[in-house]
């Protein structure tokens, strides 16, 4: 019986690890790297509003200077603040998209802000400062639109005309109930033995995490991210922010699986040496 066991442990084992492996690869996909709220996470970063007020602030000053205000009275029209919050909203627009194959308009900037602006600063028409608020609209709009939309749009659309998102909901709950059934027979192997049958369990699911951890944090470590060579500057800050939000999200459920299996590793290792020292004294006594 025990010779039994010990080969069907040998074959279990790996099916649960790499079971392990492909229901975090599969988690990670569809609730990280598929999450919205992973691609608005990064926005916290300043940097990323700063460049973009840079390049807004060098549009704005030109438009401003054909309406005759000084260059420097659009600079840091928008805030930090304002930014982040319009591109949150074009990060839903491209997630909340039912057609991948629709068309998708840029969110429209509002120009009354700068109407305003220029009727008070200035003796143009209304006419002409309509024209000044849609030209700074405008500006505003094409600038978030060229960082965001390679990367968002061309991502979704691809994601959703391969049904992509459907498939990996279904994809993990599958892998989910698989891994759950292997642990479960794994574990029955062990019956009378408890501590036998958690070690194989969680020594199993734990090479199946670290398996994922480890590309992860040497990924992260190494700093791919921040290498990534794009011209366009804000671009390049929200698109290596979004991989470090990825990377995170990543880290967390591969870690957490990892540090669950390794407490009960250390626990079943710590009981079996604290019962093999009771069975010592006992035996010399």
């Amino acid at each position: 019986m025990k010779t039994v066991r010990t080969i069907l442990t040998f074959i279990l084992a790996p099916l649960l690890a790499a079971a392990t492996l492909l229901s975090l690869f599969s988690g990670i996909m569809r609730f990280v790297v598929l999450n919205p709220d992973y691609y608005k996470k990064h926005l916290a970063d300043e940097r990323y509003c700063e460049e973009m007020q840079e390049q807004l602030n060098d549009d704005l000053g030109y438009i401003a200077i054909l309406y005759g205000l000084p260059e420097s009275a659009m600079e840091n029209f928008l805030s930090h603040d304002e930014i982040k919050s319009y591109t949150a909203e074009y990060i839903d627009a491209v997630f909340a998209r039912e057609d991948a194959t629709a068309e998708l308009t840029a969110v429209p900037y509002p120009n009354n802000r700068f109407v305003n602006y220029i009727l008070s600063n200035t003796d143009n028409s209304y006419e002409a400062a309509v024209d000044f608020g849609d030209d700074c609209a405008e500006a505003v709009q094409s600038n978030l639109w060229a960082v965001n939309q390679p990367l968002l749009l061309n991502s979704v659309t691809f994601l959703k005309e391969s049904r992509i998102i459907v498939e990996l909901t279904a994809l993990f709950t599958l892998l989910l109930i698989l891994t759950l059934g292997l642990s479960v027979l794994l574990f029955c192997l062990y019956i009378g033995n408890i501590r036998g049958g958690l070690t194989a369990v969680f020594g199993s699911t734990f090479c199946g995490s670290v398996l994922i951890l480890a590309p992860l944090l040497a990924f992260g470590l190494k700093g791919y991210a921040e290498r990534l060579n794009i011209a366009l500057s804000a671009y390049r800050t929200q698109l290596t922010g979004i991989i470090n939000s990825i990377l995170e999200g990543g880290l967390w459920i591969a870690g957490l699986v990892a540090g669950i299996s390794l407490v009960v590793l250390v626990f079943c290792a710590f009981t079996k040496k604290k019962r093999k020292k009771k069975k010592k004294t006992l035996d010399n006594g």
